[in-house]
Formats: C-alpha cells, structure tokens, sequence
C-alpha cells in the first residue's frame, strides 16, 4: 500500500481575509481563503476557527505548516491580529501540526529575494511557480506552503542563499506536538 503524499500548508492569518493554501505533490495547491464577514465583529474569530477546523479536517494529516508571523512596528490592530494568530495557533495544537513562523520581511526574501518586495511581486513570483491566483493573502500562504515543505526537509529545495537562510531561520521557530 503506498503511502498518501506529505501535506503542506501555509497560513497568512489576518482578521479580514486570511490565506491558506495546502501543497501536495501530483496535485494543484489547494487554496482556502477565510473571509469573515464584517458584519459578523467579535463572532469573525468563531467563524475564522470553522473554517479553518473544516479545512483540516478535508485534509487529514498535515505534515507541517507555516504561518506568516506579525510585522514589527505595524499599527495592524495587534489585538485582533494575536486573536486571529491564536485562533490558527489553537487549532494546530488540537490536531498536532507542527509548524514554523515566519516574519513578511523574511517570507519576501524567501521567495523573491528581495525583502522590501511589494505584493505585486510576490503575486507574480508564485503564479510563475504554479499557484492561479492574483489574491496577495493566497501567494503569501502558498510561499508558506513552500516554506513549510523545506522546513520539513530540513533544506531549501531551490538551494539559493536567501531561501536557505530563510529555512534556517524559520526552524529556530518550531513548534512540534510530537510525543
């Protein structure tokens, strides 16, 4: 019996749209976005955690994720934003997904090589490496997918110093619920 291909997946949490694409090999990226509507206020976080519980469990066993971590110096409404992060955060710590964070500066890096990249760029850069998308939340969550998949082989899989260093950087984060 074959073994079912490794599962990879990249978070870019926000409170209004949060990003989330799974990458598994021989299929396209799988793309989820979670957008709450504004109406719904404090309830966004109930309804960012369905969401993003049904996903996981569409998915089954998730081999490692990235989730893209908070910008420093930003007046991003910190306070929902660590809700939100929470959210994702609880829910991979219910089901056991190990995962990495990474910082914006470092996930532009990572995939364009250049940390100061608009969301323009980033948009092409993962449209030229196999995402169909032109949403800046779903290319952020597919460069973490792409993170989250090195990270789990330990190496950048396009061996270039900024990916590798990125890499490097982001498995000083990890967090495992391995036994």
């Amino acid at each position: 019996m074959s073994e079912a291909p490794k599962a990879f997946l990249g978070i870019d949490a926000s409170v209004r749209s949060s990003g989330v694409v799974v990458l598994r090999s021989g299929f396209a990226p799988l793309q989820v976005r979670i957008a709450p509507p504004a109406s719904l206020g404090e309830k966004s976080f109930a309804y960012i955690y369905d969401n993003f519980e049904a996903t996981i469990k569409l998915l089954g066993k998730v081999d490692m994720a990235a989730m893209e971590g908070p910008s420093f110096n930003s007046l991003n409404r910190p306070f929902d934003m660590g809700s939100a992060y929470g959210v994702f955060k609880v829910l991979m710590a219910k089901n056991k997904i190990p995962f990495v964070t990474v910082p914006p500066k470092s996930l532009k890096k990572y995939m364009t090589g250049n940390g100061a990249a608009s969301k323009e760029t980033m948009v092409l850069y993962a449209n030229s490496l196999g995402l169909d998308s032109k949403q800046e939340d779903i290319a952020d969550a597919f460069a973490l997918a792409l993170v989250a998949k090195d990270c789990y082989n330990g190496k950048a899989e396009v061996r270039t110093r900024a990916r590798e260093e990125v890499v490097q950087q982001s498995l000083t984060t990890l967090v495992s619920y391995a036994a």
